[in-house]
């Protein structure tokens, strides 16, 4: 699986924290064959 994470922050008591995080795919693939078929598409 490949993607990018999208984070929020919130600062608490002087320290910061995640408020939210979130993965947004990009590619997916079986293990078994790999992801290099689907580039090759």
């Amino acid at each position: 699986m490949l993607g990018n994470y999208e984070e929020e922050y919130v600062r608490l008591d002087g320290k910061w924290k995640f408020k939210r995080v979130h993965f947004v795919s990009a590619v997916e693939a079986p293990y078994e064959e790999g992801w290099g078929k689907l580039v090759a598409q």
